[in-house]
């Protein structure tokens, strides 16, 4: 019997909060008998958040020195994660940050691809990556879905990216509750 195989790609497993979901999501998907491949540039066993299933680093680095040096090196990066797709035959790649989800895309084996976006892009004025910019994440319509952790930001997606309303699937951020820890005021939780 083969297994569904699932490839995560983040960059590393600690000090974020996307990391932190890559982990629980690698935990969760582990727990259901589903083989878990976790795609990392960088990865410190002593640092890391507990995890699920196998590390495989592909140390690539996205350069920012030059339009033409970031994408030399998307293609590196891609060429490196479809190799490992390949070698272990991942069936589902979900990927975390606009980086990460642009990398997912240009290493697309027979995989569907599932694309994570953890906050509202148009509001990242900040960050002059080409993950970021409109005529990139026009792509994202080639993923099989784009996960999102709130309905503005799919409306975000929707207008100001053009991504089809069809794809875009909102999943708010988990919190686990840790081996009997207890909400005992619930009148006054933000999440």
């Amino acid at each position: 019997e083969r297994y569904l195989r699932v490839g995560i790609l983040v960059p590393t497993l600690e000090n974020g909060g996307m990391e932190r979901v890559a982990s629980q999501i690698s935990i969760l998907l582990t727990e259901n008998n589903i083989k878990v491949f976790l795609f990392v540039q960088k990865y410190n066993r002593l640092t890391a958040y507990q995890h699920g299933g196998k590390i495989v680093i592909c140390p690539y680095l996205i350069s920012n020195d030059s339009m033409q040096d970031e994408m030399l090196s998307y293609v590196i990066g891609s060429k490196m994660i479809k190799k490992e797709k390949i070698k272990y035959k991942i069936d589902v790649s979900i990927s975390i940050s606009p980086e990460m989800n642009l990398l997912n895309l240009l290493s697309k084996t027979n995989d569907r691809i599932v694309l994570s976006i953890h906050n509202c892009m148009s509001l990242r004025e900040d960050i002059k990556s080409i993950a970021y910019k409109k005529w990139i994440m026009l792509f994202n319509n080639l993923a099989y879905r784009v996960v999102t952790v709130s309905e503005w930001c799919k409306r975000d997606l929707q207008i100001n990216y053009h991504i089809r309303s069809k794809k875009i699937e909102v999943i708010y951020n988990p919190y686990l509750i840790e081996n009997g820890e207890e909400i005992r005021n619930k009148a006054n939780i933000i999440l």
